[in-house]
């Protein structure tokens, strides 16, 4: 209920034109209704909460035949080994994982961006993708906090996946 009121007021929409609900709560007329479903720097945590599974099947149902997902996922390195991106809570993720999970849900990739790259981070911070901003978790006393201001947001993959037959 409080996501539903503080989007409408910071929309400016009226709250009964927002749904909200848990993928576990999905209204049941809701199924095949919904043209596209976005999903912002979140694969890492879904994959390691073992809960991508059971969205992405939600979003499927949302969705109508034609329907899209568009995902921003921070990104690892070219070349990274599943041991230290995959297994590892960085937050960062490979992008043949992401594909491979979606692919696995019933989604094929249909095309992708990079206009949320960021060549400038090298995606091995000891403290994960949470070292950069916006969150900064290493502190304001940290000496390298400068460097981490200049390199900015993650390396984010920006990807977009449909509904497959």
């Amino acid at each position: 209920d409080s996501f539903q009121s503080t989007l409408a007021e910071g929309m400016g929409v009226d709250p009964d034109a927002v749904t909200a609900f848990e993928t576990d709560e999905m209204p049941e007329d809701l199924a095949g209704t919904v043209d596209r479903v976005l999903i912002f720097r979140s694969m890492h945590g879904l994959n390691i909460g073992n809960q991508a599974d059971t969205v992405l099947k939600t979003a499927r149902m949302m969705l109508k035949d034609d329907g899209m997902v568009g995902v921003v996922q921070h990104m690892a390195p070219e070349g990274a080994s599943y041991d230290d991106y995959g297994a590892r809570q960085r937050g960062y993720m490979r992008k043949q994982d992401v594909v491979a999970i979606f692919e696995a849900n019933g989604f094929e990739l249909v095309s992708e961006s990079d206009i949320n790259a960021n060549p400038n981070d090298p995606a091995n911070w000891e403290n994960g993708v949470w070292t950069l901003p916006p969150v900064l978790a290493t502190g304001a006393n940290d000496p390298r906090r400068d460097e981490y201001l200049a390199i900015g947001e993650s390396n984010r993959m920006t990807l977009l996946f449909r509904k497959a037959d």
